[in-house]
């Protein structure tokens, strides 16, 4: 792919407003685990990062596989309107059957007293309370974002009660995991039962009715398992590598590569809003895939990703390499210097592929996505007990999620080039390289 100065610095205020929009929906999140290592010792910190996994993986479950379950049956007149789509009800509905079942799950983990992941059965039962709260949340913000209400979905969704619960976390001096999730709850439940009120009240705009024809039950299912599985998939195989270490290492030590995970993760995210605008550039349908100018604009969002990305890397690396002992980077930040870095070296390899992801879902090959994360989820706790025969557990950790990653991003090109996709893509020279760099890195220095 070749492109101009002159272009790159057209295309550079867009990307640079998604860069924002995506630090912005991520902020708060990382502002609780931030806050959760600050006020808390080693030990709950480690138990927090586990169960705050835990329960983001119930909220997917709870919310029917998150908010874009309501994008299927949005008409186009939905935004002239500003109603949400007359299936809302059955959505609302079936989140909250599904919590319902979560929960009796939850009871019978509390009257059988199980113990999963080193954690006690109280801390388990209010992680899983807080995650089918969230996922309730997901479900009354999705309905919001329906009815073409933006600004409101992201805000509630995104900022507002992530940055109530780091005041919460921050003001009340909490100490232990048992006492933020007993906050969290109680902070969720007030915010759940305001929101509902909302909903009823607005019941004709959030929660139409109908007399036509109701959508099948079985395409209801269907697609509700279909997003669910795809996203519980993907983010247990994104996340494997913790779960793993935390049936083996102290979970003070899981809490702190748990940490460098979530900020390595930043560059998916970024990845993610800077083609979050370019819907039908990535649709291989497109009468305007032909055109120089629309795929021009995908050209230019993946030389600045990579770009900015690299920029980032080489920070990272004079920072913990060289300015350690200016900044001061005490015995407790000091482990953070080896795990931080590979491990936003791996995912910023995968920002190199392009926008595989985005193509894939784009073109409706839901699919496809299960299938490829699948593989990486299997092949990648294969290839932690191989790295864990000749490497420590903390690199066994980070060399099988580069290993995973890498295989993952070449079966999905592989898939594009069984489609035939003309969205320009990067080559698959530099990703490779860079990737086995950082096998290196972690095999030989760490």
């Amino acid at each position: 792919m070749t492109v101009s100065t002159a272009s790159l610095k057209q295309a550079l205020p867009q990307y640079l407003l998604a860069t924002i929009s995506a630090f912005l929906s991520k902020t708060p999140t990382l502002m609780i685990l931030f806050g959760g290592f600050f006020v808390m010792d080693a030990t709950n910190f480690g138990r927090f990062t586990i169960l705050m996994l835990l329960s983001n993986l119930v909220a997917v479950i709870t919310s029917c596989g998150g908010d874009l379950w309501l994008n299927r049956f949005t008409k186009h007149n939905s935004k002239r309107f500003k109603n949400a789509p007359t299936v809302t009800r059955a959505y609302l509905k079936t989140s909250l059957g599904i919590g319902v079942v979560v929960g009796a799950a939850v009871l019978l983990i509390q009257l059988t007293s199980l113990e999963i992941l080193k954690t006690p059965p109280i801390l388990l039962v209010l992680a899983l309370i807080y995650g089918i709260q969230t996922g309730w949340l997901e479900t009354i913000s999705a309905i919001i974002r329906s009815s073409n209400r933006i600004s409101l979905f992201f805000v509630l969704r995104d900022f507002a009660t992530s940055l109530l619960l780091v005041l919460g976390l921050v003001v009340t001096d909490l100490k232990t995991v048992k006492q933020f999730f007993f906050m969290a709850n109680g902070l969720y439940l007030m915010i759940i039962f305001g929101l509902s009120i909302f909903l009823f009240a607005n019941h004709k705009t959030y929660l139409p009715r109908t007399r036509k024809r109701n959508i099948p039950s079985t395409t209801l299912l269907l697609h509700t398992l279909n997003l669910t599985l795809n996203n519980l998939i993907a983010r247990l195989a994104n996340n494997f590598d913790v779960f793993l270490l935390a049936f083996i290492l102290p979970v003070s030590v899981v809490g702190q590569y748990r940490l460098c995970s979530a900020i390595a993760n930043g560059f998916i995210v970024v990845q993610h809003f800077a083609y979050l605008a370019l819907p039908w550039q990535m649709q291989q349908s497109s009468a305007y895939l032909s055109d120089q100018q629309s795929t021009r604009e995908v050209n230019n969002r993946q030389h600045l990703l990579a770009l900015s990305g690299l920029l980032v890397i080489a920070t990272l690396f004079f920072v913990m390499n060289f300015m350690s002992e200016m900044l001061h980077i005490n015995s407790k930040m000091s482990i953070y210097r080896y795990m931080l870095l590979p491990l936003a070296m791996f995912r910023y390899c995968d920002v190199l592929w392009g926008p595989q992801h985005e193509i894939l879902i784009t073109n409706n090959k839901i699919h496809q996505e299960i299938l490829i994360h699948g593989v990486m989820l299997v092949s990648g706790i294969i290839l932690f007990g191989l790295c864990s025969l000749f490497a420590t557990n903390l690199q066994a950790a980070m060399l099988s999620l580069g290993g995973a990653n890498l295989i993952a991003q070449i079966l999905k090109r592989w898939a594009l080039r069984q489609q035939k996709s003309n969205v320009p893509l990067p080559n698959t020279l530099l990703p490779c390289a860079l990737t086995l760099v950082t096998f290196l890195y972690v095999a030989v220095f760490l």
